[in-house]
């Protein structure tokens, strides 16, 4: 049984009880470690686990008794002895003369003009277990700490592959922007769009739309292999969330939908009152804004947490500005711009 571990929860306590659970320990047997906060979310997206570390507290370690001193036995009587027709008689044997029990003999030996003490062999022994006795602890208490690195160990190789997963993630995201169009909304002039009302990321958003019980529509156009979703309504700022948050998961979700039952690839982009070409004008102008700030203070500047299309409008905004060089840091989804000062 492990003595350290990692579960989910919709709460801390409900991830606290599956790994006491698991390792059949009660509270006050374990350290407890939050690692992630739990976070309900809106409508079902966003929504964060809560995840903890559960950690078996050291056992105190047994303080060793100390070793009996060796009884000395009695001399056995001869045994048939009370025989008569035993036809030789068996000779005695030596009592044992009884041993002091002194802790070491104090008798001293002159050598010309040195003395030493003899020890007691009983001591020798005593000592020869209480060693034996230490280096079993010693290598109990090795075996507990080579258990505690292959349990950090595997715990950091955990780490690193989920690390590298966000890493591999991200860059299939960004990649996925380098192909994406920067034309958000179909319009007349766009004679070669097909209505596309009865696709399944279409169906997808108007069940979510219906389910949430506001007042607002999805229509959908296919160009080539690109699907708009325009949503209109008095209500479509709820589909919208903060920054965005809210229509980019739709737009995620759909995506899924349509690609799980399509034989090749749908870019699908999801687009509500045309409010993305008004955020792309909105980071174009923060992007400048911030620039100025890090030439006047003559320090690097951090944007909040974007995802990869807001990034790359803030890279393609500073592109031909000779003051200023940006670059991307961090893992979805806490990746962020950073702009700083040509050297």
């Amino acid at each position: 049984m492990s003595d350290k571990v990692e579960k989910w929860g919709d709460s801390i306590d409900a991830a606290v009880e599956l790994a006491l659970k698991d390792m059949k320990l009660t509270r006050d047997q374990v350290e407890v470690e939050v690692l992630e906060q739990p976070s309900k979310g809106f409508f079902g997206i966003h929504k964060k686990l809560a995840k903890v570390r559960v950690t078996k507290k050291p056992e105190p370690k047994p303080v060793p008794e100390p070793t009996p001193e060796p009884e000395v036995r009695e001399t056995e009587e001869k045994r048939f002895s009370g025989r008569k027709n035993e036809r030789t008689e068996r000779p005695e044997k030596p009592a044992v003369p009884e041993k002091k029990e002194t802790a070491e003999k104090k008798e001293l030996n002159v050598f010309g003009n040195s003395t030493y003490v003899v020890p007691d062999p009983r001591n020798n022994a005593s000592d020869d277990k209480e060693e034996q006795a230490e280096e079993s602890r010693s290598f109990s208490g090795s075996g507990e700490r080579s258990q505690q690195r292959r349990q950090d160990r595997r715990d950091r190789d955990r780490e690193n592959g989920r690390r590298q997963e966000r890493r591999s993630q991200s860059r299939n995201w960004d990649r996925d922007v380098e192909e994406m169009h920067t034309k958000f909304t179909v319009t007349e002039e766009d004679t070669d769009a097909v209505p596309a009302d009865d696709s399944y990321a279409v169906d997808f958003v108007r069940k979510i739309i219906q389910q949430m019980e506001i007042k607002a529509e999805a229509h959908g156009s296919m160009i080539d292999d690109v699907l708009y979703i325009n949503l209109s309504g008095s209500e479509v700022g709820t589909l919208i969330g903060k920054r965005g948050q809210t229509l980019d998961s739709v737009q995620y979700l759909a995506s899924i939908v349509e690609n799980k039952n399509s034989d090749k690839h749908i870019r699908v982009l999801v687009n509500a009152e045309h409010y993305r070409e008004k955020r792309e004008k909105t980071l174009q102008q923060l992007a400048h804004k911030v620039a100025d700030k890090a030439v006047k203070s003559g320090r690097n500047q951090r944007l909040e947490p974007m995802n990869p299309y807001e990034r790359k409008v803030i890279h393609s905004a500073l592109q031909s500005d000779p003051r200023v060089m940006t670059r991307s840091e961090g893992v979805e989804p806490s990746r962020r711009v950073v702009i700083e000062l040509k050297k």
